[in-house]
């Protein structure tokens, strides 16, 4: 882990990016869920672009080996994905992410995954999400004491 780097997503990783949410998700390991859309080399660059993503990047070796995304809501964030290479898993690096992602200006940061997913939720309470189960989790965390409006 001492030779991961945590940056700024600016599109230089594109390619890396969509190959990683590719094949180490859920739904690249075990076929498309309904909906799922594999994000290509430019949509990556066109998000990392966006003024309104928040985008870190986990670098090892020249390589992106883990992404997380968020999207500014004005007073909140919406944590679109974490995704991190199988080989680069249980070491933390999830939390890492999610940690890294600005989060200036939110009182709160949501994120919501499949329950297929059960590394997903470990993670997520870790970082401090409250769970309201279902088919789909939704996650909730305050950042500040000021009242949550999302």
């Amino acid at each position: 882990m001492d030779d991961v780097k945590i940056l700024k997503g600016d599109g230089r990783h594109a390619v890396d990016l969509a190959e990683l949410y590719r094949d180490h998700t859920f739904a690249g390991a075990n076929g498309p869920l309904p909906g799922w859309v594999a994000y290509s080399p430019e949509q990556f660059a066109q998000m990392a672009a966006a003024p309104q993503v928040r985008m870190v990047v986990a670098e090892a070796g020249g390589r992106a080996v883990g992404i997380a995304q968020a999207f500014d809501m004005v007073t909140w964030g919406y944590v679109d994905l974490v995704v991190v290479h199988k080989e680069w898993r249980q070491h933390g690096l999830g939390l890492k992410l999610l940690a890294a992602i600005p989060t200036d200006g939110w009182v709160a940061a949501e994120l919501c995954y499949l329950n297929a997913h059960p590394g997903l939720g470990v993670m997520a309470r870790r970082a401090g999400f409250k769970i309201c189960d279902g088919q789909w989790t939704w996650c909730h965390r305050m950042l500040t004491d000021a009242p949550s409006s999302p």
